[in-house]
């Protein structure tokens, strides 16, 4: 049995891998548009084979959802956006 200690793979690490810069990695994780589909592709198998956490993607709700948190629900402010 190897024993191996599994290092925490980081945006910089899926970067360097697929030779890309660490914003192109961001823009794929955030769902923008202006990323090649070659480079999209790449980074997004990357991010699968390391099992790299991702938050729900921009875009991915059709009604265009936001979730708002407020700590005081009877200001004049939370009142007018509720």
């Amino acid at each position: 049995m190897t024993n191996r200690i599994q290092r925490r793979v980081t945006i910089t690490t899926i970067a360097r891998e697929a030779g890309v810069s660490v914003s192109t990695v961001s823009k794929v994780l955030n769902g923008r548009a202006d990323v090649a589909d070659g480079t999209r592709t790449r980074v997004e198998e990357l991010l699968d084979k390391h099992s790299y956490p991702r938050a729900r993607r921009r875009g991915s709700d059709p009604a265009g959802l936001i979730d708002l948190v407020f700590d005081e629900l009877d200001s004049p402010w939370a009142v007018e956006i509720i």
